[in-house]
């Protein structure tokens, strides 16, 4: 038994496991589980890194310890396909949950599921929206659950 799945099996509760009906796991990981879980999350992490320049590896892992973001999990039949980043940001009018990282393989087996508990998440944490910014293809798996797609057009200047 690989240590993904004794984790998955061993420490559900305390990971904050959240499991549908469809076999999909969505664990929020908790900071001191952060280290064991970073070696299987890692490469999905750094595939979604080469969209987004605004983080290095480091930086994330530093976000997590201080629980600046969070490390989502997502498995199906305990087999690892993909990682997100989350955080909570506070604005004047509302909090928001914003999804920095999001990268991972197999989507149909778990956009659904994925969509709903980062809305439950969301609601629990008196967000008022969820934000993600990723590349076209995600509106395919998104959209149907209530995204609606924006424009958002960056320059670097330095």
């Amino acid at each position: 038994m690989g240590l993904l799945h004794w984790h998955i099996l061993q420490r559900q509760q305390e990971i904050g496991h959240i499991s549908m009906p469809s076999q999909v796991n969505i664990m929020l990981v908790k900071r001191q589980d952060i280290i064991d879980i970073l070696p299987f999350v890692e490469h999905y992490l750094k595939d979604a890194m080469q969209y987004n320049n605004d983080w290095t590896y480091t930086d994330l892992i530093t976000s997590f310890l201080t629980e600046h973001c969070k490390l989502w999990a997502i498995s199906y039949d305990n087999k690892l396909l993909a990682a997100a980043v989350t955080q909570i940001y506070l604005y004047p009018l509302k909090k928001e949950v914003r999804v920095h990282l999001l990268a991972g393989k197999e989507t149909e087996k778990w956009a659904k599921e994925w969509s709903n508990t980062i809305e439950t998440y969301a609601i629990s944490e008196g967000a008022k929206s969820i934000d993600l910014m990723g590349r076209k293809g995600w509106e395919r798996y998104l959209k149907p659950y209530g995204y609606k797609p924006i424009t958002h057009m960056r320059k670097e200047v330095a």
